[in-house]
């Protein structure tokens, strides 16, 4: 238990931390990419509309300016140098006008005008064409321009800036792995040290009940031999015993709770301990005017703890043949389904009955308090269920189906 609650807890903020961090890098690559385009076509447009001129002027420009990400595209001296453009300028009848390409040097002017015949006949004013050249179509009077700038160098930063944010991400998510396991075991201390004085106590709890109880039922013989048989008596004994029963269920959760059952694994027939367990039960069902089906497999072995696995044959067995409606089936069922042995029961319930499967499972949970009584339960049989399967690996689970309830634990083979 203390092992699963330590794994919970740091897979929850492992998890917590990679979600902010897609969140986080993702963000700020994403504002990355929209800035790069909204500022390449800024300045494409502007180039469009200066002829293919960049002209700063005397702009007053400030160094601080350019860093201000949600300001426009910031012209200065060295802009007309920097970058890389090249226009195709047609007339009205398609021919070419102007051909400029005096700024850039891997583009001739018939790889120019080859480019701006393709984004002319793509219909598209403005996108990216081959080459990583971002392009613009602006139509002035009876001419046609087709503007474009190479946006490599703007291409790399971005990337760029994705291979370092997620390095640097994936680098502090390890780091931040190996403090969350460093400090997960004193964050959940608390939690350690609680759940060991419960198992401490139900442990001294259990020892020191088991005396008393020993006791009324050796006066309860007694009164019996002296006085014989009477209703008081056999009530007496049977609380005697529900107690005895309870106190022992308590004692095998915290066994369970310890992985102690892991100890004496060994292989055994898990097919003939489930058939033994079932046949128990025969007699109980007919007396109650139940049916009991037995579809167990033969032949089927199993590598775990035998008596556990006893268990938890009984407890699912005798859950279904306590809760059936009378003059109804009990199916109880052990198969070999691809690498897993699946054991099964299946038994109909009364209408308005249904227990909530969720919490079927929780200690002390009873669907029917009234019911509970009547058949002697506590709301355990089934948490031992649980903690047993968990024990050898497996899973287990309860649903509703067409009036029937089935369990259904799953458990996997080599």
């Amino acid at each position: 238990m203390i092992k699963q609650l330590r794994r919970s807890f740091v897979i929850g903020i492992m998890a917590s931390a990679f979600a902010l961090l897609v969140i986080v890098v993702g963000t700020i690559n994403l504002l990355n990419v929209i800035n790069m385009d909204r500022t390449t076509t800024q300045l494409l447009e502007y180039i469009a509309e200066n002829n293919g001129i960049i002209d700063s002027g005397d702009s007053g420009y400030d160094p601080l300016d350019y860093l201000n990400p949600l300001g426009g595209v910031t012209y200065y001296k060295e802009t007309s140098y920097k970058t890389r453009f090249f226009y195709v300028i047609f007339s009205e009848n398609g021919e070419i006008a102007a051909v400029n390409t005096e700024h850039i040097a891997a583009v001739s002017s018939e790889t120019a005008v080859e480019y701006a015949r393709e984004v002319l006949e793509n219909g598209r004013t403005k996108g990216y064409g081959k080459e990583f050249y971002k392009y613009l179509v602006e139509s002035k009077g009876d001419s046609t321009g087709v503007y474009f700038i190479d946006i490599n160098q703007e291409l790399s930063s971005v990337g760029s800036m994705i291979t370092i944010s997620g390095t640097i991400s994936l680098i502090c998510y390890v780091l931040l792995f190996f403090i969350v396991i460093w400090a997960s075991e004193w964050a959940i201390m608390p939690v350690i040290e609680s759940t060991r004085r419960q198992k401490r106590f139900i442990t001294d709890a259990s020892h020191e009940l088991k005396t008393p109880l020993a006791i009324i039922s050796a006066n309860a013989d007694v009164l019996e031999l002296t006085c014989g048989e009477n209703e008081w008596l056999g009530s007496i004994r049977k609380q005697t015993n529900r107690m005895t029963q309870l106190i022992q269920n308590l004692l095998v959760l915290v066994k369970l709770d310890e992985k102690e059952e892991r100890k004496a694994f060994a292989d055994f027939s898990l097919s003939e301990l489930v058939n033994s367990i079932t046949a128990s039960f025969a007699a109980v069902a007919e007396r109650d005017g139940k049916g009991l089906v037995s579809e167990i497999v033969p032949e089927l072995s199993f590598f775990g703890n035998e008596k556990g696995m006893a268990d938890l044959a009984y407890v699912l067995t005798d859950n279904a043949v306590k809760y059936a409606p009378q003059g109804t089936d009990i199916y109880v069922r052990l198969y070999k389904k691809g690498k897993t042995l699946v054991l099964e029961t299946e038994n109909s319930i009364a209408q308005g009955a249904e227990p909530d499967t969720k919490r079927i499972f929780d200690r002390f949970y009873r669907s029917d308090h009234s019911r509970s009584r009547e058949t002697g339960g506590y709301g355990i049989g089934l948490s031992i269920a649980k903690a047993v399967t968990e024990v050898h690996k497996g899973t287990i689970g309860a649903r509703v189906k067409d009036g029937k309830i089935i369990f259904t634990a799953v458990f996997n083979i080599k």
